[in-house]
């Protein structure tokens, strides 16, 4: 899928990939991944987060091409430290971030942002 998108891109194209999760991809390499022999609290091998950072990491505007989006939820909350060490790996790396508020998903209220907690980076280039 990524190598398509990228072909797409080059040819001028705009490219939105939408991934459910980045948390389940990464837990899945961790899964398969040869053991790098550094384990990361909540026993998450450091080898794992390679190909999914790799993946997340593609993304770009090309100058005279196309651009590739991608979209990713993240497992919070879940209770799990496995889950909290694969998001802080990916917090730092998107330009947004769309906090969502269980409170107002139980109470129907849709789309349930949590406006307070969601922010983007170079906010000033959208206000140009």
């Amino acid at each position: 899928v990524l190598e398509k998108a990228k072909r797409m891109v080059e040819c001028g194209h705009d490219v939105v990939i939408l991934l459910d999760s980045i948390t389940r991809l990464a837990r899945a390499y961790n899964t398969v991944s040869p053991a790098s022999g550094k384990v990361l609290s909540g026993g998450v091998d450091a080898n794992a987060l390679h190909k999914p950072k790799r993946f997340f990491g593609a993304a770009r505007n090309i100058e005279g091409g196309g651009s590739l989006t991608i979209l990713a939820t993240a497992l919070t909350e879940t209770g799990s430290k496995m889950d909290d060490v694969i998001f802080e790996e990916f917090k730092g790396t998107g330009n947004m971030e769309l906090q969502l508020d269980r409170k107002l998903a139980n109470k129907r209220v849709f789309p349930s942002v949590d406006i307070m907690s969601s922010s983007t980076r170079r906010e000033d280039l959208l206000l140009d």
